[in-house]
């Protein structure tokens, strides 16, 4: 028992009459889903009509049907595709030939036969190189949708007469009552000079210079200005004196202690730094 191609072909051989002579326009129906009111119902009428002409002259009644199951799984396959080249459908195309070309006795016999081969390729070449013309043709189009912007021109309003509105005249007692507008209030506050309360000459923030608090006095220099108040104190206090009375003694004690006191800090601190020196 031998199984043949034919049995997975879309059309059998006692169709062929019926399918491709007498019944086309169902048949692209059925199998290309075109219907005959629509514009690209010709270019599937030629092609069918091209097919069963080139059938008849160059291919057995089996090859006609393979050649028709494989033209219309070449198209399907084409225009379904997101992308589509050249190569990927050649290689698509091949796989369908071999599929009805190869033959395994005595399990199934081919439907093509070797020495139809070259004609049976020769026709799907045709559709093979305007590939691109039926994917134009019967491929769903995405819509580019362009979405438009609606500019006004705004003309900026001065006056009511652009308007057509005569504007009404105030009385001079209502105009010096009407409430200003926010436009004439800012006006007026940028008019007014603010006063300032210290004659102070505002300088530009390039020429601004930083604070920086003085050094607070040493030990030294806070004892020498005691001394010098107190030698003060004393010489006013000679000159208002009286021959009679005595020279404050307990002030002149202490302006003597603190006097030997710095002389005392001075000589310490250079025997430090003469010690510091000789370690180093």
């Amino acid at each position: 028992m031998s199984f043949s191609h034919t049995t997975m072909l879309y059309i059998q051989p006692d169709e062929l009459e019926e399918k491709l002579i007498d019944n086309v326009d169902a048949t692209i129906e059925q199998y290309f889903g075109v219907q005959s009111n629509s514009r690209n119902f010709v270019v599937l009428q030629e092609l069918l009509q091209n097919l069963q002409t080139f059938g008849r002259q160059n291919l057995s009644q089996s090859a006609i049907c393979a050649l028709f199951t494989c033209q219309t799984d070449m198209h399907q396959y084409n225009i379904s595709q997101a992308e589509m080249t050249f190569i990927k459908l050649q290689s698509y195309t091949t796989d369908l030939v071999n599929r009805y070309s190869l033959e395994l006795p005595p399990l199934y016999k081919a439907a093509v036969n070797a020495s139809e081969l070259p004609l049976f390729g020769t026709f799907l070449q045709t559709y093979l190189i305007n590939y691109k013309l039926y994917r134009y043709l019967f491929k769903p189009l995405n819509l580019l949708k362009v979405r438009t912007l609606h500019q006004v021109e705004v003309t900026k309003i001065e006056s009511l007469s652009q308007l057509g509105v005569q504007p009404q005249a105030l009385d001079p007692k209502d105009a010096k009552n009407k409430p200003k507008t926010p436009v004439e209030q800012s006006r007026q506050s940028r008019a007014e000079v603010p006063k300032r309360a210290f004659n102070v000459t505002l300088l530009p923030l390039s020429q601004a210079q930083l604070y920086v608090k003085p050094p607070e006095p040493t030990v030294q220099e806070i004892r020498t200005q005691e001394i010098n108040s107190n030698v003060e104190q004393i010489k006013t206090a000679e000159t208002e004196i009286n021959p009679e009375k005595k020279v404050d003694v307990e002030k002149f004690t202490k302006v003597i202690e603190l006097q030997v006191e710095q002389e005392l800090e001075k000589i310490k601190a250079k025997i430090v730094g003469e010690l510091q020196g000789k370690k180093k």
